[in-house]
């Protein structure tokens, strides 16, 4: 119970992102981010997720480099959207245009929202000594 008391920042930012990152993985790949349920071009945002995992390991966690890792993963979020209404996957499934960038945006808040979180609690963390 101590690390909670301690961090209790971090362990916001880490939740958030945690469940952030869970969302994502349930609306691609169980509801269908870039159209039906079970296209390809879902599996793309599997690369935003990697990017996430990897990011985090190599940042071994600590909270200043997880923010830069969670605004690398928002911007990785931008580029997969970007490339699947490039190839115009969503219109062909028939996802508007507004519903898609929409849906994305959203992600994008999310993942900037978490990198934020993890700044500050870097900066707690550094301004108590822990």
């Amino acid at each position: 119970m101590k690390i909670l008391q301690e961090k209790p920042a971090y362990l916001f930012a880490l939740g958030f992102s945690a469940a952030t990152a869970l969302v994502l993985i349930g609306m691609a790949f169980d509801v269908g981010i870039v159209g039906e349920v079970g296209d390809r071009a879902d599996l793309l945002y599997g690369t935003v997720i990697a990017v996430g995992a990897v990011g985090a390991i190599l940042a071994r966690l600590r909270a200043p480099a997880m923010a830069r890792v969670l605004f690398a993963t928002a911007a990785t979020h931008v580029v997969v959207a970007v490339i699947a209404l490039l190839t115009g996957r969503p219109q062909a499934a028939g996802t508007p245009a507004e519903v898609f960038l929409g849906g994305n945006v959203f992600f994008f808040v999310l993942w900037m929202a978490a990198g934020l979180l993890f700044r500050h609690a870097g900066r707690t963390t550094a301004g108590t000594g822990t």
